[in-house]
């Protein structure tokens, strides 16, 4: 008389599947058996605009608000493999909590800036050679805003080829940064060969 277990044609089929699937893991070192049935069994995200997603409700409360005080979220479910994850709205419900958060890291930068940084910094002299052309806004703008993050005191020379211009100084006119514009009298060669040896004779007259 035949087991029940082996009478099932289901139960049969997935006996063989995983067997086969223990040979093929076997063969490839690692555990093919589970990833078959996670990659079958695994579910699928659900719509943005269905009934389970339209009203999902984060966990957790808000800084200075009641447990029963919950913030509620149309879309915000998000499937990943078999957990699903839970997203806060962009930006955030509570200026106050970001407001509170960005000066707790502003305080702690600060004691770090204290303890570990340099004690007594010395002045930073930064030199950019540039001329009048098409992306030069764009690059002079990151340049300042970059040096417009650092923490010391930042001495800006910018060394224009073909004279000073009024467009160069509108563009840094305006960074807060104590800048020194001067003026070279030679025009930026064409070539990249040229444009270097340019340049290391523009920065070794912003820094006579």
């Amino acid at each position: 008389m035949l087991d029940g277990a082996t009478k099932s044609p289901a139960t049969l089929f997935w006996v063989l599947v995983h067997g086969l699937c223990c040979l093929i893991s076997l063969v490839v070192g690692f555990r093919f058996s589970g990833l078959v049935f996670f990659l079958l069994f695994s579910p699928t995200p659900t719509p943005a605009n269905s009934p389970a997603t339209t009203d999902f409700i984060l966990a957790g409360t808000l800084a200075g608000k009641s447990p029963a005080n919950k913030t509620v979220v149309p879309g915000s479910r998000v499937v990943v493999g078999r957990h699903g994850i839970r997203i806060r709205p962009w930006p955030h419900p509570n200026l106050e909590e970001v407001t509170r958060a960005h000066r707790i890291l502003e305080t702690v930068q600060k004691e770090q800036r204290v303890q570990y940084g340099v004690k007594h910094p010395r002045s930073v002299i930064v030199v950019t050679p540039t001329y009048v052309r098409t992306f030069q806004a764009l690059h002079l703008t990151g340049v300042m805003h970059s040096l417009m993050n650092a923490h010391y005191d930042v001495v800006w020379i910018v060394v224009e080829a073909g004279g000073v211009t009024n467009e160069t100084a509108g563009l840094i006119q305006n960074s807060g940064i104590r800048t020194i514009h001067i003026g070279f009298e030679q025009s930026m060669p064409i070539t990249w060969a040229g444009r270097q040896k340019m340049e290391d004779l523009m920065r070794v007259k912003a820094l006579r």
